[in-house]
């Protein structure tokens, strides 16, 4: 996942009010599609960017909502974190055959020595 950032650079800002959502939750984005138009309490609107491509997951404010410089305001699912997790449970799964596999070995062994 990706987090949105409301990240403006400048000594004049540090909040705006979320004007106008360009798409809804499940939508899919393209990396620079417009996402979000915020407007500062001087009245200058601006549109933050998607950061990367994806299926935009949660909007974290809405219209009318005041949000600080620095806030995440939205997250993007761009699929690289989903492919790492089923990569870690893969490791884990094959961990845990392995360690079975090894048991099962100790109980044969175990089971040689009987005789």
């Amino acid at each position: 996942m990706k987090q949105v950032i409301f990240d403006y650079s400048s000594d004049d800002i540090s909040t705006a009010v979320v004007d106008f959502w360009h798409v809804d939750e499940g939508d899919s984005v393209e990396a620079g599609d417009d996402l979000v138009e915020l407007r500062t309490e001087e009245g200058a609107l601006f549109v933050v960017p998607a950061p990367v491509g994806g299926i935009l997951r949660e909007r974290f404010y809405e219209p009318g909502d005041e949000v600080e410089v620095g806030d995440v305001i939205a997250t993007i699912d761009d699929g690289i974190e989903s492919f790492a997790a089923a990569d870690l449970d893969e490791d884990e799964d094959e961990e845990e055959e392995e360690e079975e596999e090894e048991e099962d070995l100790e109980d044969v062994d175990e089971d040689d020595e009987a005789l």
